[in-house]
């Protein structure tokens, strides 16, 4: 992971199956923030990772637009992986759903200025990290993030 090494990442929905698997490994490189409102997630999936120092831990929903502004100054990427994983519950309830995923991080356009690139991991890389190349190329999607985020 040699575009990620040394950085400082953000992981929404960390303490989920996926975000809690992609913090451990993004955590022997990097300084990661895991972000997690505990709703789906479990501090089980997290807490050898917190306990031992090698995650920071913050308890709060990405829909809070100065929490999440505040988190993102000075990391490099996020990874987004903040969702409700149920396609019953997506159907029953689609705005909250969402809420979670999509409308939620968004709530602050502000928040997009503080990052160079916001991704969802492919299914395909949830084992292999090296996959995570994928990323290394993508578009900056907020070009005003140049503007405000120090190149490492």
């Amino acid at each position: 992971m040699s575009g990620i090494q040394g950085t400082n990442v953000v992981v929404t929905g960390g303490a989920g199956f996926i975000g809690a698997n992609l913090a451990e490994g993004l955590s022997e490189e990097s300084e990661v923030t895991v972000i997690d409102n505990l709703s789906t997630g479990a501090m089980g999936n997290i807490s050898a990772l917190v306990n031992s120092g090698r995650i920071r831990f913050v308890e709060a929903d990405i829909s809070d637009a100065d929490l999440l502004r505040n988190e993102l100054k000075g990391k490099r990427y996020v990874f987004h992986e903040a969702a409700i994983p149920s396609v019953p519950r997506s159907v029953r309830d689609p705005l909250r759903t969402n809420g979670a995923g999509i409308t939620g991080f968004l709530s602050s356009p502000e928040t997009l200025h503080l990052v160079i690139g916001v991704m969802s991991v492919p299914h395909r890389a949830y084992d292999d990290f090296a996959a995570l190349h994928l990323v290394y190329d993508a578009p900056v999607l907020n070009p005003k993030a140049m503007e405000t985020v120090q190149l490492v």
